[in-house]
């Protein structure tokens, strides 16, 4: 199955916010059955990098918005 997720972090600058969003997909983002997740693709990769996910995928979503933003709600 493939999916959009979006992660809310505490953070002081986009780029803090996609740094502390990668750490989480890294140490612990895990499926339904508590398997973990076989890879994920962040949205400020080019898509000739991920030509099957991401931005190629999904579209030009940004990497990180504020939360409290119209792109955010």
């Amino acid at each position: 199955m493939h999916m959009v997720i979006r992660l809310i972090v505490y953070a002081n600058s986009k780029e803090e916010a996609l740094e502390r969003a990668k750490e989480i997909l890294e140490n612990g983002l895990v499926g339904e059955n508590g398997e973990p997740f076989d890879f994920y693709t962040t949205f400020d990769i080019p898509k000739k990098l991920a030509p099957m996910s991401g931005r190629a995928r999904w579209g030009n979503f940004p990497p990180a918005v504020k939360l409290m933003s119209k792109k955010g709600i």
